[in-house]
């Protein structure tokens, strides 16, 4: 019968924390507890009369009496705090730590051992909060984690972020490394951390895994190894086993949600230097779980999220305990005498990324200009993606703890330790929108030259047939000018098409836009067609090519004003100015002289080109 009692309790005690912190909203809490005070004295003194009690007030000693008072009165101190704190907390934090009590109480009636101690601590307090209490070294127990709602089981339990750079390793750094003591020092931090969490698999996606423009490569086989052979350490080495009943839920679960993801294209099996410097330090915490690991793509960013997502759905479903770790370096362009240089745009990113790590905005990750993330020269930003994904739907603890740069690139190590669900961190579709109403007003925005260009695309994509008659409206310039022209396509922040002549070959601006915006987006050989769902997303810009001059110098050159050609015999290639990542005259000499198939030991001559740029 006393089971039945301590059954009713605990569910009375769950709604009282559920229906109090609805009732306290925009309630003083002081005056929220003595309401519900009154109404428990009246509820206590009702079943007292109600069960004919009261006769024994008398027949109570004074000592019953002081320790009643007593009572009463930590009863109060407890009412108070527990209301305060769930005015302006979490229920779901705030019960598990009021929970705790039970340890307090077993501790204070002594003889009770340490063992017995740790053992109620886990049995109370979920995973991610045994760290605040101390506990954080206790492993004998594994339970999963908890939120107020309900016994919920959250396989994805934890991520982290963490940098690559092979000079942390000593072998490899030989006392260079302290010259990124934080980053070593904190990186050590964070796989203790994982290491506590206990992990089944850790999901580590990594820049310098085999990556392919249109593929998600997810590592084959039963495991790799790999080294430090190619940073002068070859003595320092690991081997790894891969999950690969995850790998394959992962696989079934990408290509059902549209994703083009799977084991095929392996150049090399060992392990790149993204994975290993993870797991080193993973290692030397004693974590070693079997991995999964995920090469980047050069698909969206919602993409990249959506592959997270499935990687959540798959340890789900598989009922592991999973951990993602983010590998990823920041900008790369911080110094002038780095190996990189310097962009005014890396600092920004830099700032911009740790801020996003900080504050736990994941969004801040799916919307950053890729213009800005290409003049940086970031490494991570789509590993930190597919992480953000893997916690869709997840309330998480951020702690940036550290951040720092050296020889000009940026390191961050950032921990997330997974609190309970949140519906409010679903951020894919915030981020559809956003790029909704971006895409529109940028649509809004158009001139002629780039209306001009759309319309092309699109009736030629939808009807299969070239536009027959000009539109209305259009300016004289695009209609009696005859000029060469290039039609530029981009869809998420990558280029998907670029065509165009370096003289005129129709019979104005308006027809060459028009004939080089279908071959732009049907003709390009780097592309397959555009197809008609993805006109919504494409954005244009149309250069008009003036007059090209024969230069004897690049001295004469200016990559952001002038474009280039470089001939050799009837060989030519052209390189348009003012592109991201372009940003010497040395590579936009180098990337015209190879368009055109020409080679270093060749002679070829040199023309400089202005445009007007629409877009």
């Amino acid at each position: 019968m006393w089971f039945i009692f301590a059954l009713l309790s605990a569910v009375f005690a769950a709604l009282t924390s559920i229906l109090a912190k609805v009732g306290i909203d925009g309630v003083n809490s002081n005056l929220a507890t003595a309401i519900r005070t009154m109404v428990v004295v009246a509820m206590a003194w009702g079943m007292v009369f109600l069960t004919n009690t009261q006769g024994g007030i008398a027949e109570i000693s004074r000592k019953s009496w002081l320790f009643l008072i007593l009572s009463g009165l930590a009863t109060g101190a407890s009412w108070l705090c527990y209301y305060r704190a769930i005015q302006i907390g979490e229920v779901s934090k705030v019960v598990p730590i009021d929970k705790l009590s039970v340890v307090i109480t077993l501790v204070m009636a002594g003889g009770v051992s340490p063992r017995e101690v740790h053992a109620q601590v886990r049995h109370w307090v979920p995973p991610d909060w045994r760290r605040h209490a101390g506990y954080g070294s206790v492993k004998r127990f594994r339970l999963p984690m908890f939120s107020y709602e309900g016994a919920i089981k959250m396989p994805m339990i934890g991520a982290v972020i963490v940098p690559h750079p092979p000079l942390i390793i000593p072998t490899v750094g030989r006392g260079q490394e302290q010259q990124v003591q934080a980053t070593i020092d904190t990186y050590r931090a964070a796989a203790r951390r994982v290491a506590e969490w206990e992990p089944e698999v850790l999901i580590i996606s990594s820049p310098h895994a085999v990556m392919y423009a249109d593929y998600f490569h997810i590592s084959p086989g039963s495991g790799a190894s790999g080294s430090m052979a190619s940073f002068g350490a070859p003595q320092t080495q690991l081997s790894v086993k891969y999950d690969a009943e995850l790998r394959q839920e992962l696989i079934r679960r990408a290509e059902a949600a549209g994703l083009q993801a799977g084991t095929l294209g392996e150049r090399d099996p060992s392990l790149d230097h993204g994975t290993f410097l993870p797991l080193y330090f993973l290692r030397e915490a004693r974590s070693t779980c079997p991995i999964l690991r995920i090469g980047l793509s050069g698909f969206s960013p919602l993409q990249h999220y959506q592959l997270g997502q499935c990687t959540a759905k798959a340890v789900d479903k598989l009922g592991r305990r999973a951990v993602f770790v983010a590998s990823g370096d920041l900008s790369h362009k911080l110094r002038d005498d780095g190996p990189y240089g310097y962009a005014p745009e890396g600092p920004v990113f830099d700032r911009r990324v740790t801020a996003a790590m900080e504050s736990g905005d994941f969004l801040q990750f799916l919307t950053m200009d890729p213009a800005l993330c290409d003049r940086a020269a970031e490494c991570g930003l789509r590993s930190f993606q597919i992480m953000a994904g893997a916690l869709d739907g997840l309330g998480v603890m951020p702690e940036l703890l550290s951040y720092e740069s050296v020889a000009g690139v940026g390191y961050g190590v950032a921990v997330f330790t997974v609190t309970g669900p949140d519906e409010n961190r679903r951020f894919a579709a915030q981020c559809e929108e956003m790029e909704r109403i971006r895409l529109a007003e940028r649509k809004a925005a158009e001139d002629p030259w780039v209306r001009l260009a759309r319309l092309s695309l699109e009736t030629y994509v939808r009807t299969g047939k070239r536009l027959e008659h000009l539109p209305d409206g259009l300016p004289a310039g695009m209609t009696t000018k005859t000029a060469g022209a290039f039609v530029s396509l981009h869809a998420h922040g990558q280029l998907r098409g670029c065509i165009g002549t370096t003289g005129p070959t129709t019979a104005s601006v308006a027809w060459e836009i028009v004939q080089n915006a279908v071959s732009a987006g049907a003709r390009d050989p780097r592309f397959p067609p555009v197809g008609t769902g993805e006109l919504d997303q494409m954005e244009y810009s149309v250069d008009v090519l003036g007059e090209p001059e024969p230069i004897s110098s690049p001295a004469q050159m200016d990559v952001k004003k002038y474009g280039v050609i470089v001939s050799c015999g009837n060989r030519r290639g052209l390189l348009l100015p003012d592109l991201d990542g372009v940003d010497t005259v040395e590579q936009q000499i180098d990337i015209a002289r190879q368009k055109g198939g020409i080679s270093t030991q060749e002679k070829y001559t040199l023309e400089r080109f202005e445009v007007v740029r629409h877009t």
